[in-house]
């Protein structure tokens, strides 16, 4: 009967006020991404929720170099045998480096290693033979690519224009577009043969995405799932981004889940799979004002220079935040890497948390202005920011058991901003101390006040007690 009064409740929720089919359909495709517990898990599909607020976002952009891959995560998908012209140049310039191989050889390679590469995949493939020839040729892509950077070899990077290779980053990142590492690094030990003075391909890769996003390279992979997993964790800071999670995969997924699939207070009411103390409210977290509102209130905003995203800080009235270049490719950049962590439950909350605070702070223009203004955005205009950062957040999944800091620090600011003696202090000095003849002013204003009370003191002083005539 609990059970049943349990699932009463659920089906009258306001978030399933729909028809029973709408309902299965929901839950089912809900619960799709977390169907196989499997930490070999790291291609994955990006949730609807999160799609629908930007597809572009999660889309490939340079699609006349179809650099796609196999990560495509739809088990309807055929690729298409022949590969396209420019593949053919890439798979030629692989081909020649070892002229004992032959492109017969990278197919079997790839075949034998089949059964991990549909491992690595949320949705099960099919690696026929089609699915084989588009693994080599979009593998060698990508190798070929990474060795010309490395290699200075400008006939094969000359072809790709500026533009095209800004959007080719950024496609080589989507989490819908990934191949697994093994796959390029078995291209790659096929293709080099004397290997001596080439350093290894994760250093090569790393090389190559530094020309246009700041890595931080003091940490160092055990094992890298791909490259968007290699330069995720490349731009984490340094503190305990090394050290392993206490939380298990099976536990983290399952509350995950609990959180996607529950209205909120039910959620709250059903164990949760840990040993610990539940924080306070962990799901939940309380909305902060805009930059605008927070700038009145007196909150001084400072371009943090220690590196990484969630880097955040507030003391003492000053709030900083890590600087940020921003361009047409960072909002694209910003959802992939949000999306990797709602998808793969341990890789944390780094991303999902700067989403979740800059989607609360910047929601105009003049919010991003101040930003800019104080050096913590670079590069794009006003409009862009805004753009960037609007609705980031929108359907994303926030897990305080993770990490609780952004909680806390929002309560800090909301109990600065609510505190009227510093909008008080920042509204004085805002109007009188704002520039230097404000200053003057006030000064002169003040000055004028003391000598008229002086001189009406000494008038009715002398009236009060006139001085006695000999």
């Amino acid at each position: 009967m609990a059970a049943q009064e349990q699932l009463k409740h659920l089906l009258s929720a306001q978030r399933f006020k729909s028809t029973e089919a709408e309902l299965i359909e929901h839950i089912k495709s809900a619960v799709m991404p977390f169907h196989r517990i499997d930490p070999s898990i790291t291609i994955f599909r990006v949730p609807e929720t999160l799609r629908m607020i930007n597809p572009r976002a999660y889309e490939v952009r340079a699609k006349d170099f179809s650099i796609i891959g196999p990560g495509r995560n739809d088990s309807t998908f055929r690729p298409v045998i022949w590969p396209e012209p420019h593949d053919l140049v890439h798979l030629h310039s692989i081909l020649s480096r070892n002229r004992v191989m032959c492109f017969e050889d990278y197919v079997m390679a790839m075949n034998h290693l089949k059964d991990e590469i549909r491992r690595c995949h949320l949705v099960d493939i099919e690696m026929d033979v089609g699915r084989l020839i588009w693994t080599v040729t979009h593998g060698c892509f990508i190798v070929d690519l990474l060795l010309s950077f490395h290699e200075r070899r400008l006939p094969t990077v000359d072809r790709l224009c500026t533009s095209l290779l800004h959007m080719i980053w950024v496609d080589m990142l989507l989490v819908e577009n990934q191949i697994p590492f093994f796959v390029l690094q078995r291209i790659f030990d096929m293709a080099v043969v004397d290997k001596s003075g080439v350093p290894p391909l994760v250093d090569i890769a790393l090389h190559f995405f530094e020309q246009f996003v700041v890595l931080n390279k003091n940490h160092s992979l055990m094992e890298v799932h791909h490259l968007l997993h290699q330069v995720y964790t490349h731009l984490l800071p340094n503190t305990n981004t090394s050290k392993p999670k206490s939380n298990s995969f099976v536990k983290l997924t399952c509350n995950r889940l609990k959180s996607l699939i529950l209205p909120g207070n039910l959620s709250q009411q059903l164990p949760v799979s840990n040993n610990k103390p539940t924080p306070l409210r962990p799901f939940l977290i309380e909305p902060i004002p805009t930059a605008t509102k927070l700038q009145e209130a007196g909150i001084q905003f400072r371009m943090k220079k220690q590196r990484g995203f969630s880097d955040i800080t507030f003391k003492k009235g000053v709030l900083e935040i890590p600087c940020i270049w921003i361009d047409n490719n960072t909002e694209a950049l910003l959802r992939n890497l949000v999306a990797w962590e709602q998808c793969y439950p341990t890789a944390g909350s780094y991303f999902t948390n700067y989403a979740i605070f800059m989607d609360y702070i910047v929601n105009s223009t003049e919010d991003a202005e101040i930003l800019s203004q104080n050096g913590i955005v670079q590069g794009g205009n006003r409009e862009l920011v805004a753009s960037v950062y609007r609705n980031i957040s929108n359907n994303v999944i926030y897990n305080g058991e993770e990490d609780n800091s952004l909680p806390h620090l929002c309560k800090e600011l909301n109990e600065y901003y609510r505190n009227k003696f510093n909008k008080w202090r920042a509204k004085l000095m805002s109007d009188y101390f704002s520039n230097p003849w404000s200053i003057i002013s006030l000064v002169a204003g003040f000055l004028v006040i003391v000598l008229t009370f002086t001189q009406s003191f000494y008038a009715v002083y002398a009236y009060a007690r006139p001085p006695k005539q000999s």
